[in-house]
């Protein structure tokens, strides 16, 4: 015995049609959230490790959209305090290294800034867990926009 189903309901073929054509538009939003999520906790990340003290590097990071998703940008500043090696700074007069040792508050670093000595900087990571925490939930972002547009039965979401 052989069951044959046939579809004769036009507004049943119309949701398949437009959940085809909604569906790549849906991607492409899930990838742009993914993006604006990845900016958000980015900056945050940059707050919370204290790595800002005049704001270009916070400022500089931005998800730029490109046709086939986007990237995130940010200022040679930021990939330099992610893996710079450490290395002697002099803290000398008339330098932002010598008004950020003065401002700092620790009075190590002061004295060192008010005779104009050198302090030892270290990198500060904070790329590397960001993006390893934001890859794990990308699959996730990109699937709750698709099904949310398959489920709208092509409607736009």
């Amino acid at each position: 015995m052989v069951v044959t189903i046939q579809v004769e309901n036009r507004q049943a073929i119309n949701n398949v049609n437009r959940i085809t054509t909604m569906f790549p538009k849906a991607v492409e939003k899930g990838v742009n959230d993914f993006g604006r999520g990845l900016q958000r906790n980015m900056k945050g990340e940059v707050t919370r490790r204290k790595l800002v003290w005049t704001g270009k590097l916070h400022k500089s990071i931005r998800w730029v959209k490109k046709k086939n998703g986007g990237e995130l940008r940010m200022s040679r500043r930021g990939a330099a305090v992610d893996s710079m090696r450490p290395h002697r700074t002099w803290v000398r007069r008339g330098r932002k290294m010598h008004r950020w040792a003065m401002q700092k508050g620790n009075p190590g670093v002061k004295s060192i800034a008010q005779r104009q000595g050198f302090i030892f900087v270290k990198p500060h990571p904070f790329i590397q867990p960001v993006l390893q925490r934001a890859i794990a939930r990308m699959p996730r972002d990109i699937k709750r926009r698709t099904s949310r547009t398959v489920n709208s039965r092509g409607r736009s979401v």
